[in-house]
């Protein structure tokens, strides 16, 4: 039996907790695991004994990712040169192609009613997508799904670098806490693909392509995807940066908490309520720049961790 290494590499060995029980992986690629490992482990265990959790889900991250992209021959999105490539570009696809699309609107385009000039006031964001708006919509659609793919690169490389971090950090977290370490990270990373998922939806179900046959609400149920994952990624991605030592900052992790939830809770209240007490369009506009005030930052560091 051999003890598995703690560098942040896979190894081709799983401990059990209980005993120092080691499984082999005997006859696998050691490149990476294929998911089915940890069903066969599980079913090899004597009474009384436990995979460690803390190994099998770094394991499980690491394996399952790897597998599924070197099975897709996609394995080298997640290369640190190719994250730094995701992040230049969806940077400057969003914010260059955002600038020019909203120049268009408030130069060519307006609103439905006076005063006749697009802005942040009389606008929601969704509607550099519509021909009631402006005459290149199709130009913020494409914006919005590359960006959103190019953000599911970067988010799950930056979930697997907390993998590795609360590896390293588990001799000094009692079990409990860090499994509610990890359910922070998970609601991070899942919010976030989420939303990313959601904002790639916005350029398909635009304001003008706001029906899938009878129902004709796509675009609400995109938007409510885009915002309430975002938001409660940074949620969870700033609890567990308070209260660990990982690549985001504390300062930036106490931001994450209250930054983008406080003008979300706000903005649904405003919507559930008739008539609006409160102009929810610039209330938009505020959670837009919540999302940017830890998006990019956290984009810089992954950035700078990659070089």
């Amino acid at each position: 039996m051999v003890p598995i290494s703690k560098n942040k590499g896979l190894s081709s060995h799983s401990m059990c907790s209980s005993q120092v029980v080691v499984c082999e992986t005997s006859g696998m690629n050691d490149k990476y695991l294929k998911p089915t490992f940890f069903f066969d482990q599980a079913k090899g265990l004597k009474r009384g004994e436990k995979l460690d959790f803390n190994i099998l889900l770094k394991l499980f991250v690491h394996a399952g990712i790897d597998w599924f992209m070197e099975e897709h021959g996609v394995l080298f999105l997640l290369r640190p040169k190719s994250v730094r490539v995701c992040i230049i570009l969806a940077l400057a696809i969003f914010l260059i192609g955002f600038t020019i699309a909203y120049a268009i609107a408030y130069f060519v385009g307006g609103t439905q009613g006076p005063p006749d000039t697009f802005s942040v006031v009389h606008n929601y964001i969704s509607d550099l997508g519509s021909y009631n708006f402006t005459p290149a919509p199709y130009l913020f659609d494409v914006i919005c799904m590359v960006t959103a793919s190019l953000l599911v690169i970067i988010f799950t490389y930056a979930n697997k670098v907390l993998v590795n971090e609360l590896a390293e950090a588990k001799e000094g977290l009692a079990p409990t806490r860090l499994g509610i370490m990890h359910g922070f990270r998970l609601l991070g990373y899942i919010a976030s693909v989420v939303g990313a998922a959601g904002f790639f939806g916005i350029g398909v179900f635009s304001e003008d392509r706001n029906r899938i046959g009878n129902f004709t609400h796509m675009h609400f149920i995109v938007s409510a995807m885009v915002w309430g994952g975002l938001v409660f990624g940074s949620l969870g991605l700033g609890l567990l940066a308070v209260q660990v030592k990982v690549f985001i900052p504390k300062p930036l992790g106490v931001f994450m908490i209250i930054g983008p939830l406080a003008p979300f809770v706000i903005f649904s209240l405003a919507l559930l309520i008739h008539p609006y007490p409160l102009p929810t369009r610039p209330l938009e506009w505020i959670m837009l720049a919540a999302v940017f005030c830890w998006t990019i930052p956290v984009g810089g560091i992954i950035f700078k961790m990659t070089r």
